[in-house]
């Protein structure tokens, strides 16, 4: 991030679901938006977002609720070297609706300092090691992927995160002895 014209500029183009999420990113930032129009992503909409990468860096900026994460999901399987920001539900106060944007600025801006690229050839961590981490519930692994800035998932997603980040057992473990401090 740069600044222009007092907001900070946003390089990359960044992937939201709808209008209001680009007027809420573009009233803190200097930043160009591509709207998927929500969970039916058209073949004309891939193939726009296709083209733009193959100039520009893309940055998936999706609502934190099932329905943004099956478009993340959707677009990773054409675009794997996208970039992903993340909000956590928990950022969103006073709203019914789960979205990017219903969260205050500073956890927006807090995502974009926290940019995270998931390199899917990496096998850092073994299945069996991801059991013996002992992520049993959805608390523990809610921590954990708060831990890790990135958006809370199941068992089989959490551990596809994990090899796409490059953290093997040992820094998995580790991050889990911190929030343990953290909690007493």
């Amino acid at each position: 991030m740069s600044k222009i014209d007092s907001k900070p500029y946003i390089k990359e183009v960044v992937i939201v679901e709808g209008k209001s999420d680009s007027n809420k990113l573009k009233s803190i930032f200097n930043v160009n938006t591509i709207e998927t129009s929500g969970f039916n992503l058209s073949k004309k909409k891939i193939a726009e977002i296709l083209m733009i990468s193959k100039t520009q860096e893309i940055i998936l900026f999706l609502d934190p609720d099932g329905p943004g994460e099956k478009i993340r999901k959707k677009i990773m399987e054409f675009l794997p070297s996208a970039k992903h920001c993340f909000i956590k539900k928990e950022d969103i106060k006073d709203s019914k609706k789960i979205g990017v944007a219903e969260a205050d600025k500073e956890a927006i801006i807090s995502a974009f300092k926290n940019i995270t690229k998931f390199d899917k050839s990496i096998n850092s961590i073994s299945w069996e090691e991801y059991i013996l981490l002992d992520l049993v519930t959805k608390n523990i692994r809610l921590n954990f992927c708060n831990a890790l800035k990135i958006s809370y998932c199941n068992h089989k997603q959490l551990f596809k995160r994990l090899n796409m980040l490059n953290i093997d057992y040992k820094k998995a473990k580790g991050i889990l002895e911190e929030i343990n401090k953290l909690k007493q």
